[in-house]
């Protein structure tokens, strides 16, 4: 009896650490994934001032806020910017609750520096993630040349 109870134990425990091994793994690939798309699709559409990038991966919440053509517009006026020369200072935070996967949802918010040709903004992004996938729910791009 105590033989079967001992590999009972056993397996109770190889499969709890396995089930902790994997949420650790998820997590990071949330975070990696995360990071890769904003940064990523970031440098992307303020390269080609392309609001598309951001319209495409934008949560409903976003698209409900703000009409598409309002990014498309605010792009057109921020691309006297000029060329993307690079993004410094990014910081973010990332929220999982535990036990994160069964409710699919995490968020994270970004911040980073851009420097332009003719300029510099701040650009600072929400996201959620949803089902595996994440999506903008907030997307600034401030720049004093907006002020001008």
């Amino acid at each position: 009896m105590k033989r079967i109870l001992s590999i009972l134990l056993l397996i109770v425990l190889v499969v709890a650490a396995a089930l902790f091994l994997r949420t650790i793994y998820e997590r990071d690939q949330a975070t990696k994934t995360g990071n890769a798309m904003a940064i990523d699709i970031t440098t992307d559409a303020l390269r080609s001032w392309n609001a598309s990038l951001i319209i495409d991966n934008a949560d409903g919440s976003l698209l409900n806020a703000t009409q598409p053509e309002v990014f498309h517009t605010l792009f057109r006026a921020l691309s006297r910017l000029g060329l993307l020369q690079e993004l410094t200072g990014i910081a973010y935070e990332m929220t999982q609750p535990s036990f994160w996967q069964f409710s699919g949802t995490a968020s994270a918010n970004y911040t980073m520096q851009a420097r332009f040709e003719n300029g510099f903004a701040e650009i600072r992004i929400s996201m959620i993630r949803k089902n595996g996938q994440w999506y903008f729910t907030n997307y600034q791009v401030l720049t004093p040349l907006l002020n001008a």
